[in-house]
């Protein structure tokens, strides 16, 4: 069975009703729209992609950054990034598989963080707005980084 055919069968056998459009993927899940690129390669590869959840205010884009490294560290299934904007943060869940099991027990673990993803961004970005002191306030520039760097060490 191509890769492609065994995640729309791993999605339906979830409940999920997913949407082909050439290589894509679609389906959606707690509201969400998700993605998955399904390439031609051979490997056993899957990503499903969680784009543009969390839109990025001017004051936050060093807090953004500093958020989306961390949470990636933090949670190994998934990645977590800024757009070259620095206007948004999308997630993925990335993960190998080899044999029909694997792939439903990464999709499950890959659903499973998708679905807290946004709570667990706005929790990170408001403990790290705590942690430089200036709750819900406009950050001034020079001083963004500077303290972002204080933080980290």
């Amino acid at each position: 069975m191509e890769k492609k055919d065994l995640l729309i069968k791993v999605l339906k056998e979830y409940g999920l009703r997913p949407f082909v459009e050439d290589n894509v993927v679609m389906f959606r899940y707690q509201l969400k729209r998700l993605f998955c690129v399904v390439d031609d390669e051979k490997d056993n590869y899957i990503c499903m992609f969680y784009p543009n959840f969390y839109e990025v205010v001017e004051s936050e884009k060093a807090a953004a950054l500093y958020v989306s490294n961390k949470t990636t560290r933090e949670i190994r299934h998934l990645k977590v990034y800024v757009d070259e904007e620095l206007e948004n943060i999308s997630a993925s869940s990335e993960f190998f598989f080899d044999s029909e099991e694997s792939l439903k027990l990464g999709v499950a673990k890959g659903l499973e963080l998708i679905g807290i993803i946004g709570t667990y961004i706005a929790q990170a970005m408001a403990d790290y707005s705590k942690e430089i002191g200036e709750p819900d306030s406009e950050i001034e520039e020079e001083t963004l980084f500077e303290d972002l760097s204080n933080i980290v060490e």
